[in-house]
C-alpha cells in the first residue's frame, strides 16, 4: 500500500449484527431438531441457512449498510486470524462449531458477494474499529417480509427433503 492509499475502515459488529438472526433463530428452535443438526462443514447446508435466516435481512438492508457489511466480511474471510472474541462468541450462540468459524464466514460470503474476492480486506489495507453500532448504523431500506419463525420452518422444510 503505497502512502497515498486511505485505509478500509471496517467494523466487525456489522457482521455480528448481520449474523443475529441466526443465534435468535437457534434460540427459538426449542426442540433443538432444524439448527442443531446443521453440519456447517457442509456447503450446501450452510447455503439453506444462510437463505432462510441470514439472507432475507441482508437484501432489506440500505446501500450503505450492504457495504459496511461486505468491507467487515470480506476482512474477516481474508484474515481467519484475526477474527474477533465478538464474532467467535457470535458464531457459537448460532451453533457453529469452532473448528467451522472460517468456513461459515467463507460460505456467507460466498453466498452474499458471489461475484466478488477478498484481497482488497487485507489486514495491510485495512483498519479495525471495534464499536457497536447505533441503531441507525444497521438500517433496513425497507420491512421484513416474513418472520424469523417463518424462516426457521423454510429452513426445516428444506432440510427434510434433502
Amino acid at each position: 500500500m503505497t502512502a497515498a492509499q486511505k485505509k478500509i475502515t471496517l467494523n466487525p459488529h456489522y457482521v455480528s449484527r448481520l449474523i443475529g438472526p441466526l443465534a435468535l433463530a437457534f434460540e427459538m428452535d426449542s426442540q433443538a431438531d432444524v439448527l442443531e443438526s446443521i453440519d456447517y462443514a457442509d456447503t450446501l447446508q450452510c447455503e439453506l441457512v444462510f437463505n432462510c435466516l441470514i439472507r432475507p435481512g441482508f437484501d432489506r438492508l440500505g446501500e450503505s449498510t450492504k457495504q459496511e457489511v461486505k468491507k467487515s466480511l470480506g476482512y474477516l474471510v481474508e484474515n481467519p486470524e484475526c477474527l474477533p472474541e465478538l464474532i467467535e462468541e457470535k458464531l457459537s450462540l448460532c451453533g457453529v462449531h469452532p473448528d467451522a468459524h472460517n468456513l461459515f464466514l467463507c460460505e456467507l460470503w460466498k453466498a452474499l458477494f458471489p461475484l466478488e474476492g477478498t484481497s482488497d480486506y487485507s489486514s495491510e489495507n485495512c483498519k479495525t474499529v471495534n464499536k457497536p453500532l447505533a441503531a441507525n448504523q444497521f438500517a433496513f431500506s425497507r420491512p421484513a417480509g416474513e418472520s424469523l419463525q417463518d424462516g426457521l420452518n423454510k429452513l426445516h422444510e428444506k432440510l427434510l427433503s434433502q
